[in-house]
Parts: structure tokens; sequence; C-alpha cells
């Protein structure tokens, strides 16, 4: 009967004896002092089940021993402290689920449990199950949110769940290699899989690019291009060539709402007008997703330009720094960026073909204003199905992009403008019809994206020195109040000791006989570019890739074919004088045949 039926009695007669052990221990003696020893330690239940723990055993790597914890976050934590009860709380959050209480109880003196866990057997049984595993390699690839390449297919990191063709799976976790990572949630793509809603429709990705026509572009068909940077760039890591977009924004013409609007329609996309290096680097890191940079400007452009151009094609840009603990940070950014600003930088020639340019001027007297409001809740409210339809119709993308790169080499455009094209039209045709393009309608496409068709020819003459060159004779000079003459017009008005002179004398710039015998040219006038620490070309450099003095290096690859002759520039190497006594400096000699103003003989600056 006592064994079936409990009134209480049984336990408040054992509590009592406890109590009457610690008294009989006398003061001062630690929780069940006095007592009988407690039962020998016992190891853990055969049924000890590591599947349903709230943390994951990663593997070892020197000292440092890596889990994935209660909060699905990849840590790693020194060995030493993880027999301290408070580093084993953070790691098994508080043990909120009972499991490490269940299998590695804590007992009191008495031989009671507590109700909590053993830190010291549950770290034993850590290091026990740290050799099952193995080690671990900190610098495994880790990827976030956004749109990745899995066996050939896409997979989708929204944050708190990743998508995989065979299902979705909570993360953080280790899948062939490489480790997902939880991350905030975000919009999940409507893609019609495992019961999600279905992808927009052409109808659909016609209005957001009828939105993006509202604003004043110099090329009309700025708002089809655009479409297609997007959907590139919500596509992650998966298209292999990723274009940037720069898109210069005169005073008033609204770039900030657009960038702002782009960032609304980008889901698993970053906002952020912090435009260092490092900043862009902690923001993206891993992350396959687009960022929206306001305010593209500072002292750090080519640097950010350089990172930037890294991250749009393959894998992307991935980094390593060594730490003091002998571990390395590893970051990894992929996919691109829109980049806004007033007066965009100058890219070098390895950007200028990985950046797609849209000119925004403002809007025409009387045209009505933009509904800021109504547009972000549009794009709210339609991003998730815009960006399933986009998923949805990769391997449309693929197709068109192949078709489109066949118009474009036959249409004499550049191979590498013909990659970037290709990717940005085929996407945009993809979005807005359910079928591949045809090589009709590849042609027909290419009628409207022939604004940004660039010709080998062309893309020949467009070198690093000749941009260099490009960028000093269209510099504005301050001649006085109110009023601003180029470099080209001063040289053109130019004459000994006149107005012109002086100001170029004072910018680092002369003009003189070409220092070389020459019969043919006679004593025709060049022009000399000081080079070194010139405060008024580093002023006029500053904020492109020719800065520092960089000028001088490139301009002396200036080279041109005339009449059969080639004419190269000439480094002068002994210090010549510019605006004063004092004011000496080396040159760069850039004959009349280099210069824009000059064409056949006899034109040219005499």
């Amino acid at each position: 009967m006592s064994a079936t039926f409990d009134d209480g009695f049984d336990r408040a007669l054992n509590d009592a004896g406890r109590q009457l052990k610690v008294v009989e221990g006398g003061k001062g003696k630690r929780r069940g002092g006095g007592g009988d020893a407690p039962p020998p330690e016992s190891p853990p239940p055969e049924d000890l089940d590591w599947s349903a723990a709230p943390v994951e055993c990663l593997g070892v790597n020197g000292e440092t021993w890596w889990f994935v914890d209660a909060y699905r976050q990849i840590i790693a934590i020194q060995a030493g402290k993880l027999s301290a009860r408070g580093a084993l709380n953070a790691l098994l959050g508080g043990d909120a689920t009972g499991w490490a209480a269940r299998y590695f109880p804590e007992f009191d003196k008495e031989g009671m449990k507590t109700g909590d866990y053993s830190p010291r057997k549950l770290h034993k049984a850590l290091a026990e199950q740290m050799t099952v595993v193995g080690l671990f390699d900190p610098t495994t690839p880790r990827r976030g949110p956004g749109v990745w390449l899995h066996q050939g297919k896409p997979v989708v990191h929204a944050g708190a769940n990743v998508f995989f063709a065979d299902g979705a799976r909570k993360p953080s976790f280790i899948r062939d290699g490489i480790a997902y990572i939880a991350a905030r949630a975000i919009a999940q793509p409507h893609d019609g899989q495992d019961g999600r809603p279905e992808a927009g429709s052409a109808a659909l990705a016609e209005e957001a690019e009828a939105m993006f026509r509202q604003w004043n572009w110099e090329n009309g068909a700025s708002d089809r291009m655009l479409l297609g940077w997007w959907v590139i760039a919500n596509l992650g890591a998966l298209a292999p060539m990723r274009p940037l977009a720069m898109i210069d924004g005169q005073e008033g013409a609204g770039k900030s709402t657009l960038l702002e609007i782009l960032a609304a329609l980008c889901p698993a996309g970053e906002m952020t007008n912090d435009t260092t290096e490092a900043g862009l680097r902690q923001r993206m890191n891993q992350r396959a997703a687009p960022m929206i940079l306001d305010e593209f400007e500072g002292e750090e452009l080519l640097r950010v330009l350089a990172m930037l151009r890294r991250i749009v094609t393959g894998e992307g840009s991935r980094s390593f720094r060594g730490q003091g603990s002998q571990t390395a940070v590893v970051t990894e950014v992929v996919g691109t960026a829109v980049m806004g600003a007033i007066g965009a930088p100058l890219a070098n020639s390895a950007e200028t073909t990985r950046i797609l340019r849209l000119m925004l001027w403002p809007r025409a007297p009387g045209v009505e204003s933009l509904d800021k409001a109504s547009l972000l809740a549009w794009c709210q409210k339609e991003a998730p199905a815009l960006w399933g339809r986009a998923i949805a119709a990769w391997t449309r993308i693929q197709a068109n992009a192949a078709m489109m790169r066949q118009v474009l080499n036959r249409a004499g455009c550049s191979p590498r403008y013909a990659d970037m094209l290709g990717w940005l039209i085929g996407a945009r045709e993809a979005m807005v019809a359910d079928l591949p393009l045809t090589e009709a309608q590849a042609e027909e496409a290419l009628e409207w994206a022939s604004g940004w068709v660039v010709t080998e020819a062309e893309q020949a003459e467009d070198t690093t020195a000749a941009r260099c060159l490009q960028h000093l004779m269209s510099y504005q000079i301050q001649t006085g109040p109110g009023a601003t003459q180029t470099i080209a017009a001063l040289i053109r008005d130019a004459l000994p000791g006149n107005f012109s002179e002086r100001v170029l004398l004072e910018n680092g710039l002369r003009l003189a006989p070409y220092p070389i015998a020459n019969e043919s040219d006679g004593a025709r006038m060049g022009l000399y570019v000081a080079t070194g620490r010139r405060p008024s070309l580093a002023r006029i450099y500053g904020q492109t890739e020719w800065q520092g003095g960089r000028w001088g290096t490139v301009l002396a690859q200036l080279r041109s074919s005339a009449e059969g002759k080639e004419v190269r520039a000439v480094v002068v190497k002994t210090r010549m004088r510019f605006s004063g006594e004092n004011d000496r400096s080396q040159a760069v000699w850039l004959a009349p045949q280099l210069l824009p103003a000059a064409g056949k003989k006899g034109e040219g600056m005499d």
C-alpha cells in the first residue's frame, strides 16, 4: 500500500533528515557539509542522444573547440573555459531544454539531484565527442543570406531557413564542406516550392520596369537595363558575371529615392552610405546579395572599387587576416552593387567592362513628383514574388545570355562588353517573357540596348592613358567669380604671357616647343605635365585611379600613330620651371599629335 500511495510523509521525513545533517555539520560548512559522501560518479547513460542536444560539436582546431551553439551560431570556445558553468551556459542557452541536466545530472552532497547539470561531466563528454567528429577548419567557407549554387541548382538562404532543391533546413549546419550559418530572417522568395506562394508573372515584372521608367533617364532604355541588373543582383552568386551599376544622378534627379526603391526590392540586400572597404566587407561578409551604396564618395573610393571589381565574378572576394590566437578571420563577399553619386567617379579599364553606367537628370518642369511612400509600399509587397520569378527563371536567363552574346559578337561588340550586356539583357528578357529568346527576338533586344554596345575598336581607344589625358583636358578650372574653363580650352587660348598661360603654369602645365629635333614638326607647341608632388595636379586627379602622382607614370604610356609614324610621350628627367623661380619639377612631354586638339599635320596646336 505504501508503495503505491504517497501522502508526503516520507518526503518530509527525508527533508528533515537532510536539514539535521546540515545543522550537525556546524556553521561555515558548504551545502550538504557533514553528510555522507555522494554516490560514485556514473558514466552517461547508454541512451545519450547527441542529435537531441541543443549544441553540435564541429571539431577541434588547436586549443579551440568549435560548436553550433543553442542560438544556431558557429562559435569558437577555448577548451580551458569549458569546465566553467558560465561558458557552458552560454553554449547551451542555459540548458533550456533540460538535455544536459538529464544526461549529466548534478548531485548534492546527499546524493540528491539538484535539477541542474554537472559542468565537469558535460566537459568530459564534449571532449569525448570531439574525438569522434575530429578536426575543424575554421576557414571553412560560410554562406549567409542570399542565393548560392549547390550541385548546379540554386540554394536560397533566407536567414532562418535554407531552401535546397530537396527541402528546407534550419541553419547552422555543414553540408558538402560548406557551413550555412544562421542570420536574421528575411522575406522568403515566392517560388511555388514546398507550399510557398507562386512566383510573380511577366506582367508583374513589366510593372516593376514601368516604375523605373518614372525617372528622367538620359537613355530611354535605362529602365530595361536597370531591371536586368536587378535580376542578376538578386540571383546572388549564380551568374558567373554580375555587373556593377553606377547611377550618376544630378542634383534633384531623385537618385536617393531610386536607391531606396532598389533596396526595398532586394530582400537579401543591404543599403548603406558607408563607402569604406572595411565597412562594406563587414556588412556584406558571407552574403550573396546586392549592396546599395548611396553617396558613393570619400577618400577610399579607389580601394572600394577595387574590392567591388573582385566580388562580381566567380566566387567573389575571400580574404584572410591573422590574429594573435593563431587563427584567421575570413571575410567572403560575393555579389554586386549599385552605386549612386553626383558626378560618378571614372573607372579604370578593368572596371569599365564590369560597370553599367546610367545617367539621371532632374525631372522636367511640370512633371508630377514621385509618390515615394506608395512606391516603397508596392516594392515591399511584391519583392518576394519578383525574387521568386528571378530564381525560377535562372535556366531561361542562362539560355538568353548565351543567345545575346552570339548576337552581340556578330554586331562587333567587344567580347568583354558582350559578356556584361549578354547577362543584363538576357536577364531582363527572361523576366518579361516565359520562353527563352529566339534569334530574331535577340536581334530586337539589341536595338533597344544599342546605346551600351562598345566595339573592339572603341575599347582599344579607351586605354587607361587615354582616359587619364581625357580627364585632364576636360577638368574645369575656376578662372573668375562664377566662371570656369576646361584645361583644353585654356590650352587653345594660351599665348606667351597671357592669362590662360598663367593659369596653366599655376596648375603644373606648360606649353613649349617639342624638345626632340624633328624637322617635319618644326617648333609646333606641345604640353609639359609636371609629375611628383604637385598640389594643383593632385587636386585635379583627386579621387581618381591616377591620384598620388600616378598620372605621370600613366601619361608617359601615351602613343599615337599618324602618317605611318609612331609618336610617344617623353619623360623629361631634368627639372624645369613652371609658375615661379623655385617652382621646378620633372615632367612628361606630350607631343601635339597626342593631344585631343591635334589632327592631321598642320592642324594641331601651332
